[in-house]
């Protein structure tokens, strides 16, 4: 599954006329360690959102959308992608249709985040969460929770799970405003969503989630901003992965 991961990162980057940016992401050590040491299922998300970008950037939006769900049905994350096809054909329409799609989709969006945090907080499921994911406060964050989380739940306690999906809903809802309404950037919009998805909602953080960012980032680093936050990412997992 990574060569074919590999071989459509390479067809991303010859559409993007950035195929020198090809052996960041082959030769990644947080890519290579959880995609063929370690052979996470997260190479088959992987796979599915590379596809899924890669059909859009040929505006096969059906297509796309369909590997959309499939990453959807393995992991319940990938629902932030969602908006990228409702918005996808900014300014092919008058400006009332597209507020009401903005309106509609951020308010889906929204509604899922908030049902999924009270199920996981229903006291009937608690108890096992805590038990089989090990999300109980006492056994602290050093190498499973990232800085925003460690620090809501130092300075908000009880409430640290309501403030971070505030906090992340408000961040996610600038991202479809600013990077797909006002400006469609499909890839921006992908590296940070995803990165608010892990670093802000998620309360447990493993070192392979990050592969996904890492690889929409590298598609970016043609800009210095973007390599550097590549580089960050990397050390960040690779401390997770070697500190555990």
């Amino acid at each position: 599954m990574f060569i074919f991961c590999v071989i459509l990162f390479g067809k991303i980057l010859d559409s993007l006329g950035r195929q020198r940016l090809f052996f960041l992401f082959a030769f990644n050590p947080t890519v290579l360690i959880h995609l063929v040491l370690e052979a996470h299922n997260e190479v088959i998300i992987l796979f599915l959102l590379l596809g899924s970008v890669y059909m859009l950037l040929r505006r096969r939006s059906l297509i796309g959308g369909l590997l959309t769900i499939s990453m959807i049905l393995i992991k319940y994350y990938p629902i932030i992608i969602l908006p990228i096809f409702i918005l996808k054909r900014k300014k092919q329409g008058n400006k009332l249709l597209w507020t009401k799609q903005f309106f509609l989709s951020s308010l889906l969006i929204t509604l899922l985040i908030i049902f999924s945090f009270f199920v996981i907080k229903h006291p009937n499921l608690k108890p096992f969460l805590d038990q089989n994911l090990n999300l109980r406060r006492d056994i602290g964050c050093f190498h499973r929770c990232s800085p925003i989380v460690s620090l809501t739940r130092y300075v908000f306690a009880e409430n640290e799970g309501l403030v971070r999906t505030t906090v992340f809903v408000a961040f996610y809802l600038l991202l479809i405003y600013y990077l797909l309404i006002k400006n469609f950037m499909l890839l921006e919009f992908l590296f940070f969503a995803l990165s608010a998805t892990f670093f802000i909602f998620i309360s447990w953080l493993t070192p392979w989630y990050l592969v996904l960012p890492i690889s929409i980032g590298v598609l970016l680093s043609n800009r210095r901003s973007y390599l550097f936050l590549v580089i960050v990412l990397t050390f960040y997992s690779l401390f997770h992965y070697f500190g555990y």
